[in-house]
């Protein structure tokens, strides 16, 4: 799979693919629903909803459904049997799917990820879009995404006309990173690197620094989707890329991160922290809390974690709850904290914005 990724036909097809999606309209109806949300169930009602010579494509490249020859037969034939011949596109029965992969349109790009599921390995999800909608730009600025993905923060700065280094460890990932940005006719503009964090790069530095790490607070003793599992307190990658900004922003280079953390539903847990760490780093950060969700039996947050600890196989659902329930009585934590932060050098001072309303309407927006 992952040489077939890397396939720069593989990239130009896809690309005529998105091409008649967009002409086609296909966007325009999946945007009628909240994009900050990208929703399977939001998707069954638009494609019931629309003509029916374009139910197939809706069933196909955003459902994870299969559709006929006969049903794909206004697609550009020579990228469909491009698609086929690198089995992107998978024989299903008497038609084709795309093997738990999807095409989500987003920010007036086309997002090649898998789909929603517990235990994803080429993730993205809101945390995705809501860094993704908070990154700027100016041409030709140099900018490093970290922990990069399938790429939507590595597109949408390109998209602004950026040169981008994106870097991620997991080598399909990267691959599909890769693709994603031939489809959108932005290959020129996005180098893709597979290794770890900094360890990558050579002496560059950069004008922005955009990363969406592994972020979810996660006791040790507990199984967790290494693309969530941020640690005890969420923060394990973020605080190897904090380390390493000082020798990788430009000087009026900015970094911009996205986490959740534990709170006690007033201030997040790692304050004093992140204090420290700015007054030693000599890096201005600015931290940006949206939402504290209580974590408790019942709360969405809270059961999802337990859920998703549960998908690996590895635990039961209440074994999970009770592993949770002691590790979060331990820390003194209550809730669930989501934050941006805002990074430049300077004077080496850490403010605390708090926008989250009670109870919160969102995790990565207040109203």
């Amino acid at each position: 799979m992952l040489k077939r990724l890397k396939s720069a036909s593989l990239g130009d097809a896809l690309h005529d693919i998105c091409e008649h999606l967009e002409f086609a309209g296909v966007r325009d109806i999946l945007a009628c629903f909240d994009p900050l949300h990208p929703r399977h169930a939001h998707w069954v009602a638009a494609r019931d909803a629309t003509p029916s010579q374009l139910q197939p494509l809706i069933s196909l490249f955003q459902l994870g459904g299969s559709a006929t020859d006969a049903e794909l037969a206004a697609l550009p034939q020579e990228a469909l049997a491009t698609l086929r011949a690198e089995s992107l596109l998978k024989a299903a029965g008497d038609g084709w799917w795309l093997g738990g992969l999807m095409l989500v349109p987003v920010q007036g790009l086309w997002l090649l990820c898998h789909m929603a599921k517990p235990n994803p390995t080429l993730y993205f999800g809101d945390d995705s879009i809501g860094l993704a909608l908070r990154l700027s730009g100016e041409p030709d600025q140099a900018v490093l995404d970290l922990c990069a993905g399938p790429g939507i923060q590595s597109l949408r700065a390109a998209q602004m006309g950026a040169r981008v280094t994106a870097v991620e460890v997991n080598p399909v990932a990267a691959a599909l990173a890769q693709l994603n940005a031939t489809a959108n006719g932005l290959g020129e503009r996005i180098d893709v690197r597979i290794g770890d964090l900094y360890e990558v790069l050579g002496d560059e530095r950069f004008d922005r620094i955009t990363a969406n790490p592994p972020l979810l607070p996660i006791p040790d003793d507990l199984p967790y989707p290494f693309v969530g599992h941020g640690g005890p307190d969420g923060l394990s990658i973020t605080r190897r890329i904090i380390e390493g900004l000082p020798e990788r922003l430009t000087a009026r280079g900015s970094a911009r991160l996205i986490g959740t953390t534990l709170s006690d539903g007033y201030l997040p847990l790692c304050l004093e922290e992140l204090e420290v760490t700015a007054a030693r780093l000599k890096l201005d950060i600015r931290m940006c809390v949206t939402a504290h969700h209580g974590l408790h039996d019942g709360a969405v947050y809270f059961e999802g974690l337990a859920a998703t600890c549960a998908s690996t196989g590895q635990v039961s659902v209440e074994a999970a709850r009770v592993a949770y329930r002691t590790f979060l009585d331990r820390q003194g934590a209550t809730h669930l904290c989501a934050y941006f932060l805002h990074i430049v050098i300077g004077k080496g001072r850490l403010d605390l914005i708090d926008v989250a309303e009670d109870p919160p309407h969102d995790l990565w927006f207040a109203l």
